[in-house]
């Protein structure tokens, strides 16, 4: 898509049609087949898209989206389940059923971040759940500092005049080192 003029081009067929959504996880789009299968496209590379596996369900996945740390979730009919990204295998997690119908759709656990901070922030906490309790803590601003505060880890990860710095409350304050280290590791994983 070109996002100047609007205009839309083919960049490669699918193995089998798609059964709903699209799923991005750590440079792969992946789709659920309307044949029972997860498929991927590699963004990164030029290789064909292709079918993963088969979810085993003997229906189709019509939600698909993505959770933290590369996990993947699917829904078909009232039930969610976990979906094995390397395998297109499935565990089951939950029926939702109780008066909501038959999903069609799921969005995405967390919304794609546009600002370079968040997406390193995202980042961090995925890679290090044990020091940012809780997860989703949301974005502040104060003077120079765009900053996440942990209240259960008592953590503040922050972003001022282009570093990155950590800090336990009342402790002396990190430096990481610049964003701009950081953020080829946090694109190549997807964020």
């Amino acid at each position: 898509m070109n996002l100047s003029t609007g205009r839309a081009s083919v960049a490669g067929n699918v193995p089998t049609s798609s059964a709903g959504d699209l799923a991005f996880i750590k440079g792969h789009l992946f789709f659920a087949g309307n044949n029972d299968t997860l498929g991927v496209i590699n963004l990164s590379n030029t290789q064909q898209p292709s079918t993963v596996g088969s979810f085993g369900l003997a229906t189709a996945v019509f939600g698909l989206a993505p959770g933290d740390s590369g996990t993947l979730y699917g829904a078909a009919y009232s039930k969610l389940f976990k979906v094995e990204p390397s395998t297109g295998a499935v565990s089951y997690v939950m029926d939702f059923g109780s008066g909501l119908g038959q999903a069609f759709g799921m969005a995405p656990l967390k919304a794609t971040p546009t600002r370079d901070e968040d997406r390193l922030l995202n980042y961090a906490e995925d890679k290090f759940p044990g020091l940012f309790v809780p997860v989703f803590s949301p974005s502040l601003q104060s003077g120079t500092y765009y900053y996440r505060f942990y209240r259960e880890s008592g953590a503040i990860l922050a972003v001022t005049q282009g570093q990155l710095v950590y800090y336990v409350v009342g402790g002396t304050p990190i430096v990481l080192g610049p964003v701009s280290d950081f953020l080829a590791s946090v694109t190549a994983a997807g964020y």
